[in-house]
């Protein structure tokens, strides 16, 4: 995470693959309580169309915990490469999207490749590849040469 620049982060005690067996409100204060304590106004978070069921619970507790009132103002969803586009019902739509530098494509990269055990060789899309192909795609959709798309959930304009 340090690589790109985060550096103040929390990990908490949930069961990997396992959070349909964890109660929604349990996740609902793991994220109220990281909502309290750095107070964003703009949140991401999985889509709710992953095949990664962990991200759709994930994504259902964000919905929950940033209900209006909270003090976010913003809610946006992103993809994940390997499990969005593999949930096959419903497909990522994104309506947002930021320009990346070649730069940028670079650190996504880099930043994947420290988590060596996500990383197969293509066409399985976490690797070097797939994360051109994606950011080319995306670019392509908006008008650049590279993207990254989110969905926007909620947006508050002051």
């Amino acid at each position: 995470l340090e690589l790109l620049g985060v550096n103040e982060y929390s990990f908490h005690n949930l069961p990997c693959g396992r959070f349909d067996q964890v109660p929604l409100i349990e996740i609902n204060k793991v994220i109220e309580k990281e909502i309290s304590k750095f107070k964003p106004d703009t949140v991401f978070t999985h889509s709710d169309c992953d095949s990664n069921k962990d991200h759709v619970k994930v994504y259902d507790a964000t919905i929950i915990s940033t209900r209006p009132g909270c003090g976010v103002d913003n809610v946006f969803s992103y993809e994940v490469l390997s499990s969005s586009e593999w949930g096959f019902k419903i497909g990522f739509s994104p309506n947002v999207f930021y320009n990346l530098t070649e730069n940028n494509v670079d650190d996504k990269y880099n930043a994947l490749y420290k988590y060596s055990s996500e990383i197969k060789q293509f066409p399985f899309p976490r690797n070097k590849k797939g994360i051109i192909t994606l950011a080319t795609y995306r670019g392509m959709q908006s008008g650049n040469i590279y993207a990254e798309a989110f969905k926007l959930i909620r947006q508050l304009n002051k």
